[in-house]
């Protein structure tokens, strides 16, 4: 049963599963919730003290409160819960939930044991470090983002689950996962100012090689080159970094392949 309390001025939900041993904290990517890491938790609770929120504007969290940077709101909320838990815990973050764990470990290092981050979109870094994918992919993404920009968000939406999704064809996902995705894929756009568009708003590369803890990059065999380029980024910026594949996973290995994904968990983190 899902847990509901005021963070940080943010209405936050969560659940925790699981009764002994270091504790976990789990942060989904977007346009989901917290039950997308059901088979994970499910597969560490006999090792690990698990505790999963929802992100804002996900789940049965607050809505972004457009007056903030949509980040900005996640981190201010997840700080609030790691606070309420009261001793540092390990933080395993996919996607744009990496990108909240990468801020609150260099912002709050003493919330932060160590970090587990999965394809963070932090593709930013990729512009600070002079990589030219950075331009490729913008090309890559532009019919999402000219339909983003047209405000076609059903269109937006199937062709950002194209490239982001677990390969389902967006006609056969259930009509209200589809409802689900399209009222939030917003959020999307929103999460951009922090980890991609250029500004006073976008997180720095810098700011992580005085990141000390130990962090584990993870990706799926079969992702989007640019997540392998991000990866190899971020390997040689932080001081403390190791960095794996999961064979035969995509984007969404949490879902997909929740065995090999908590397996990863167990090797890195000691109980």
């Amino acid at each position: 049963m899902n847990k509901l309390a005021s963070f940080s001025g943010y209405e936050t939900s969560w659940y925790e599963v699981g009764q002994n041993g270091p504790k976990l904290v789990l942060l989904h990517c977007s346009l989901a919730h917290g039950g997308a890491w059901a088979g994970v938790s499910e597969r560490l609770s006999s090792t690990f003290k698990i505790f999963v929120p929802d992100l804002p504007g996900q789940g049965k969290s607050q809505d972004w409160d457009e007056n903030v940077l949509f980040q900005d709101q996640g981190v201010a909320s997840i700080v609030g819960l790691l606070k309420h838990i009261e001793k540092p815990c390990h933080l395993i973050g996919h996607s744009f939930g990496a990108t909240i764990a990468m801020r609150i470990a260099n912002e709050y290092p003493e919330l932060v044991k160590s970090l587990i981050l999965f394809e963070p979109v932090f593709f930013g870094c990729l512009e600070d470090s002079g990589n030219p994918m950075y331009d490729q992919w913008s090309i890559r993404e532009k019919p999402y983002t000219d339909l983003i920009n047209k405000g076609d968000l059903e269109g937006a939406s199937k062709a950002f689950m194209n490239l982001w999704g677990t390969g389902a064809d967006w006609a056969d996902i259930p009509e209200h996962q589809r409802t689900y995705i399209t009222k939030r894929i917003h959020l999307i756009s929103a999460g951009s100012k922090s980890v991609i568009n250029p500004g006073k708003d976008r997180m720095l590369l810098s700011d992580y090689k005085k990141v000390k803890i130990p962090v584990y990059l993870l990706e799926g065999e079969h992702s989007p080159i640019v997540i392998s380029e991000v990866q190899k980024t971020l390997l040689h910026t932080f001081p403390n970094a190791l960095r794996s594949i999961i064979d035969g996973a995509g984007h969404m290995a949490p879902i997909t392949h929740p065995e090999e994904f908590a397996k990863e968990v167990k090797n890195f983190i000691e109980p």
